[in-house]
Protein backbone atom coordinates (compact mmCIF):
# COMPACT_ATOMS: atom_id res chain seq x y z
CA UNK A 1 0.00 0.00 0.00
CA UNK A 2 1.41 3.64 -0.87
CA UNK A 3 1.27 6.36 1.16
CA UNK A 4 0.17 9.24 -0.54
CA UNK A 5 0.20 12.67 1.31
CA UNK A 6 0.99 16.64 1.38
CA UNK A 7 4.32 18.12 0.42
CA UNK A 8 4.80 21.11 2.74
CA UNK A 9 7.33 23.73 2.73
CA UNK A 10 9.75 24.40 6.07
CA UNK A 11 7.04 27.30 6.74
CA UNK A 12 4.47 24.33 6.84
CA UNK A 13 3.03 26.04 3.24
CA UNK A 14 0.65 22.94 1.68
CA UNK A 15 2.55 22.89 -1.85
CA UNK A 16 1.46 19.67 -3.33
CA UNK A 17 1.23 15.92 -2.66
CA UNK A 18 3.15 13.18 -2.82
CA UNK A 19 3.10 9.69 -4.22
CA UNK A 20 4.39 7.75 -1.70
CA UNK A 21 7.64 8.39 0.59
CA UNK A 22 9.92 5.73 -0.54
CA UNK A 23 9.67 7.87 -3.60
CA UNK A 24 11.99 10.64 -2.37
CA UNK A 25 15.16 10.84 -0.98
CA UNK A 26 16.62 13.79 1.47
CA UNK A 27 18.12 16.10 -0.93
CA UNK A 28 16.00 15.06 -4.07
CA UNK A 29 15.19 17.97 -6.06
CA UNK A 30 13.74 16.49 -9.60
CA UNK A 31 10.37 14.95 -9.81
CA UNK A 32 8.86 16.32 -7.14
CA UNK A 33 5.86 17.54 -9.32
CA UNK A 34 5.73 21.10 -7.71
CA UNK A 35 6.25 24.14 -9.23
CA UNK A 36 7.81 27.27 -6.49
CA UNK A 37 9.38 30.15 -7.17
CA UNK A 38 12.95 28.93 -6.39
CA UNK A 39 14.42 25.73 -6.74
CA UNK A 40 13.33 23.05 -3.89
CA UNK A 41 14.94 19.90 -2.11
CA UNK A 42 13.38 17.24 0.13
CA UNK A 43 14.76 17.99 3.77
CA UNK A 44 12.91 15.74 5.94
CA UNK A 45 9.98 13.13 5.79
CA UNK A 46 8.06 13.10 8.61
CA UNK A 47 6.85 9.12 8.54
CA UNK A 48 4.02 9.08 10.94
CA UNK A 49 1.91 11.65 9.10
CA UNK A 50 3.00 10.85 5.79
CA UNK A 51 4.31 14.25 4.96
CA UNK A 52 7.42 15.32 2.85
CA UNK A 53 9.14 18.90 3.83
CA UNK A 54 11.00 20.52 1.15
CA UNK A 55 13.33 23.40 1.31
CA UNK A 56 15.90 25.33 0.05
CA UNK A 57 19.23 23.63 -0.92
CA UNK A 58 20.70 25.41 2.28
CA UNK A 59 18.20 23.63 4.09
CA UNK A 60 19.65 20.49 3.60
CA UNK A 61 23.23 20.99 4.72
CA UNK A 62 24.03 19.54 8.16
CA UNK A 63 27.14 19.62 10.29
CA UNK A 64 25.95 16.90 12.87
CA UNK A 65 24.70 13.36 12.47
CA UNK A 66 24.07 10.58 14.98
CA UNK A 67 25.52 7.32 13.74
CA UNK A 68 24.56 4.38 15.01
CA UNK A 69 24.91 0.02 13.82
CA UNK A 70 28.89 0.69 14.25
CA UNK A 71 31.39 -1.24 13.29
CA UNK A 72 35.28 0.03 13.90
CA UNK A 73 38.27 -2.28 12.90
CA UNK A 74 39.83 -1.46 16.09
CA UNK A 75 37.79 -1.86 18.97
CA UNK A 76 39.28 0.87 20.73
CA UNK A 77 38.50 3.82 18.34
CA UNK A 78 34.53 3.42 19.24
CA UNK A 79 35.51 4.89 22.21
CA UNK A 80 37.67 7.66 21.28
CA UNK A 81 37.02 11.26 20.45
CA UNK A 82 38.82 11.82 17.66
CA UNK A 83 39.33 13.47 14.00
CA UNK A 84 38.88 11.46 10.71
CA UNK A 85 38.30 12.24 7.05
CA UNK A 86 34.73 10.60 6.62
CA UNK A 87 31.73 10.48 3.56
CA UNK A 88 28.41 10.10 4.01
CA UNK A 89 27.89 9.24 -0.04
CA UNK A 90 29.09 7.43 -2.89
CA UNK A 91 31.63 9.18 -4.68
CA UNK A 92 31.69 11.93 -2.07
CA UNK A 93 35.41 13.53 -1.52
CA UNK A 94 36.60 12.49 2.65
CA UNK A 95 35.69 15.75 4.35
CA UNK A 96 37.47 16.57 8.29
CA UNK A 97 34.75 15.58 10.81
CA UNK A 98 35.23 14.58 14.67
CA UNK A 99 33.80 11.32 16.07
CA UNK A 100 32.53 12.21 19.35
CA UNK A 101 31.35 8.59 21.61
CA UNK A 102 27.70 8.84 22.49
CA UNK A 103 27.34 4.93 24.07
CA UNK A 104 28.53 1.82 23.49
CA UNK A 105 26.66 1.57 19.70
CA UNK A 106 26.32 5.43 18.83
CA UNK A 107 28.90 8.15 17.87
CA UNK A 108 28.13 11.94 16.58
CA UNK A 109 29.72 12.55 13.65
CA UNK A 110 30.86 16.48 13.36
CA UNK A 111 31.83 17.84 10.06
CA UNK A 112 33.80 21.02 10.40
CA UNK A 113 31.94 22.21 7.21
CA UNK A 114 28.70 21.19 6.83
CA UNK A 115 27.17 18.48 4.84
CA UNK A 116 24.36 18.03 1.95
CA UNK A 117 21.80 15.99 2.80
CA UNK A 118 23.08 13.36 5.26
CA UNK A 119 20.26 10.85 4.58
CA UNK A 120 18.90 8.50 7.38
CA UNK A 121 19.46 5.11 6.53
CA UNK A 122 22.67 5.55 4.17
CA UNK A 123 26.23 4.38 5.42
CA UNK A 124 29.01 6.53 7.03
CA UNK A 125 32.90 5.64 6.34
CA UNK A 126 35.52 6.85 8.53
CA UNK A 127 39.17 7.15 7.45
CA UNK A 128 42.31 7.81 9.43
CA UNK A 129 45.74 8.28 7.41
CA UNK A 130 44.08 7.12 3.85
CA UNK A 131 42.74 3.70 5.88
CA UNK A 132 39.51 3.28 6.48
CA UNK A 133 38.77 2.66 10.42
CA UNK A 134 34.98 2.08 10.62
CA UNK A 135 31.72 3.14 9.48
CA UNK A 136 28.22 3.40 10.67
CA UNK A 137 24.61 4.19 9.70
CA UNK A 138 23.25 7.52 9.05
CA UNK A 139 20.35 7.45 11.97
CA UNK A 140 19.92 11.57 11.68
CA UNK A 141 21.73 14.53 10.67
CA UNK A 142 21.02 18.19 12.23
Amino acid sequence: MIDKGPIFNDKGQLLGYHKGLFLYTIGQREGLGISYREPLYVIAKDLEKSCLIVGKRDDALKKNILISDLNFFYEGYKNTEMIVKARIRYGMKEKEATIKPISSDKIELIFTEPQFAPTPGQGAVFYKDDMVIGGGIIQEAY
